[in-house]
């Protein structure tokens, strides 16, 4: 829907971002605004002047209150049963602490961390792949071990 949001109202013939972007336009959208400028040229309708981006501002910190709430309880179920009750002090500490460290530092870090945790979690996934190849090899052939 963004992507789509984006094409549709910035790319138009009479749009800012029709000639490309550079000059001028650098100046007013980056690709922390970009989703804003777009909702806000396709939603600001006659008397709803800056309708569109404050609905994104909304929209953007409902989905980022609804992800970190998510991810927190996520990874603390798998704290407790990877590494007992005594991990989850330290897993809540360190989910604080990256929540503060968020809520005062630029976005480029925090998608940085935020992909390197999701890379992290490629490893039990291999691993658990060569561990379980020979029953998925068996079960696909129907031979039982």
């Amino acid at each position: 829907m963004n992507a789509l949001v984006i094409i549709s109202t910035l790319y138009t013939s009479d749009s800012i971002l029709y000639n490309g972007y550079s000059g001028e336009v650098t100046a007013i959208i980056n690709s922390e605004n970009l989703s804003q400028v777009a909702f806000g040229s396709a939603l600001d309708l006659g008397n709803f002047e800056g309708f569109g981006a404050q609905f994104i501002t909304l929209c953007l910190f409902l989905f980022t209150f609804s992800t970190i709430l998510v991810s927190y309880i996520f990874g603390k179920m798998n704290i407790i049963y990877l590494f007992g009750t005594k991990a989850d002090n330290f897993y809540v500490i360190l989910v604080l602490l990256l929540i503060f460290i968020g809520a005062f530092t630029g976005n480029e870090l925090m998608w940085e961390i935020n992909n390197l945790a999701n890379g992290f979690m490629i490893i039990p996934n291999v691993l658990a792949l060569f561990v379980l190849t020979d029953i998925v090899k068996n079960s696909a052939t129907g031979r039982k071990k």
